[in-house]
């Protein structure tokens, strides 16, 4: 074979390898590129295969061309207008959603690019539906047809797509036992640094405020709300505040004083999408085990008196964010608020404990039975090691009632024994893995040993395991594995939600946030996190162990 030919199969090889690496890592880039991006960024077309980055917003509200950055025809079709003509067919849309909903079309029309994005998203809304023989006639035909399509739905539609803004509603009250109050009076909102309010105009009977703010001039926006104190038939516990994102990743702070004292927000909320949420700002004390969830921001006391004037105040402080720090947010958002809805240090204590003891279990009860049938010669040896073999051949599902009913009886169902107890009764696989590992190590090391005055376990002890870490280290891989994506074994024997594991946690997260895939997906790297950062740094003991079973030497 010549050096060109050499060449070129190397060069083979190593894009096949290349190639099985980037399909082999491709479900794993899926999975962590999805746990960063938002909900409007998984389920589109054609696929986002890279998180995007959030706008860059100075003043809100404003319009955003995220959705619509230029007219769409449907299925690729070429616009059947010179551009003149689609000028007048934009206007035309236009003036027709204004029609339906005035107000808040008036208000695209104050913000920069307002108009032109919106009139886009009528149009790229309207072509998608209108049949392909109306595309034939003459502009006006076509426009007409297109007009006809804009429904108050439709511009309804658009506009949530295209307008933005950070606006709330009615502050309500919270005690320690979880009652909610409104307030007796009218809640007047004051604009202290670069901020500015107005009605929003929503088209419905709902009622909201429009926060707006430009930090041209200074980093952050304040408003201060006060209303009057509702009587509370407990003490005070916190706030709850529905109010809907711009989509800006500008954080949130919020200092709230009553007549019995001063709070402030443990940690700052980011305006991170643009969904209606009533979210609650409490003390940590007051949740008591009502909530299953944490979907509040903690509440500490704050030195300084209370309000002087005996009413509720409450000072809003939105900080802008760099687009590096949104940016960042914006990646980990998942993850914050995966930790926030899973118990997540709890169940990892759970599974860390029920992981130790399995692979202590592991490591001594089948190596020291491996060493027994190795080394140790008795009656029936050879015929008890094929009974061992042959239990390798009964499913999982077999002795699943039977171990369930003994646990049961001795008293172990819903405590964690019953999960890392089964480790230290020996495991056929890996006692025959070590049995066949030792049967490699010479015996004169053995009888040098016994000369010494050395017993049985003191050489099982001083001489085998010292010699057999290769494959203890991949009986300790394998028994890791096992038990931290051990999911069936915590399902039947737990009940107690203080005992799962994280297998079990996320189980349950994803059965009450199933819709919710960044969540999910976070959760889910965040469990996969350790099993890989375990493999990677003893891959090399885990490959030895494996490759030199029943190597002779």
């Amino acid at each position: 074979m010549t050096d060109r030919n050499r060449w070129l199969r190397s060069l083979a090889w190593h894009v096949i390898l290349l190639l099985g690496c980037v399909i082999f890592a491709f479900p794993f880039y899926w999975l962590l590129t999805t746990s960063m991006k938002e909900r409007t960024e998984i389920f589109v077309s054609p696929p986002k295969w890279v998180p995007g980055i959030p706008e860059t917003v100075v003043s809100s509200p404003y319009a955003s061309d995220a959705t619509y950055p230029e007219p769409a025809m449907p299925d690729e079709m070429p616009l059947p207008f010179s551009e003149q003509d689609m000028d007048r067919v934009l206007d035309r849309l236009h003036d027709r959603a204004a029609e339906l909903q005035p107000e808040r079309m008036a208000l695209l029309d104050e913000l920069e690019g307002g108009r032109r994005l919106a009139s886009y998203g009528l149009f790229t809304e309207a072509a998608a539906g209108l049949p392909e023989d109306q595309w034939e006639g003459s502009t006006d035909q076509v426009t007409d047809s297109l007009a006809a399509r804009i429904t108050e739905e439709l511009v309804g539609k658009v506009i949530g797509n295209v307008l933005r803004g950070f606006r709330i509603r009615g502050v309500t009250v919270l005690d320690q036992t979880q009652r909610v109050y409104q307030s007796p009076g009218e809640q007047s909102i004051e604009t202290l640094q670069a901020a500015s309010t107005r009605q929003w105009p929503s088209g419905t009977d709902e009622t909201a405020t429009l926060m707006g703010y430009d930090f041209g001039g200074a980093d952050e926006a304040i408003w201060s709300i006060s209303m009057p104190m509702p009587e509370l038939q407990d003490d005070f516990a916190g706030i709850r505040l529905p109010m809907t994102g711009d989509k800006s990743w500008h954080v949130l702070h919020m200092a709230i004083e009553t007549p019995e004292g001063r709070y402030e927000s443990a940690e700052e909320y980011p305006l991170a999408d643009d969904l209606t949420v009533e979210w609650s700002w409490m003390l940590p004390e007051a949740d008591a085990g009502f909530r299953k969830e944490k979907d509040y921001t903690d509440l500490v006391r704050a030195e300084g008196g209370g309000s002087p004037d005996g009413n509720l105040r409450i000072t809003m402080t939105l900080a802008q964010q760099s687009l590096f720090a949104a940016t960042m947010d914006k990646f980990t958002r998942a993850y914050s608020e995966a930790l926030r809805y899973i118990d997540f240090w709890r169940y990892l204590g759970n599974t860390v404990l029920i992981v130790a003891l399995s692979i202590i279990g592991a490591l001594l009860s089948c190596s020291l039975v491996a060493y027994g049938f190795a080394r140790l010669e008795f009656p029936g040896r050879d015929v008890l090691f094929a009974v061992l073999l042959a239990t390798m051949m009964l499913p999982a599902q077999v002795t699943m009632v039977p171990q369930f009913l003994i646990f049961k009886y001795l008293g172990w169902y819903n405590t964690l024994v019953p999960l890392w107890l089964p480790p230290f009764l020996g495991t056929a696989f890996f006692i025959f893995m070590l049995r066949q590992f030792m049967k490699s190590i010479p015996k004169d090391l053995e009888d040098a040993a016994k000369i010494d005055g050395c017993g049985y376990l003191g050489i099982y002890w001083r001489i085998m395991l010292p010699l057999i870490k290769p494959a203890l280290a991949a009986v300790a891989i394998f028994t890791f594995m096992q038990s931290w994506n051990n999911f069936m074994g915590p399902l039947i024997f737990l009940n107690d939600e203080r005992l799962y594991p994280l297998s079990l946690g996320i189980y349950q997260f994803r059965m009450e946030h199933d819709t919710e895939y960044s969540m999910m997906m976070a959760a889910s790297t965040l469990m996969m996190v350790p099993v890989l950062t375990v493999f990677f740094f003893a891959q090399r003991y885990f490959i030895q162990g494996v490759t030199l079973t029943g190597v002779k030497g």
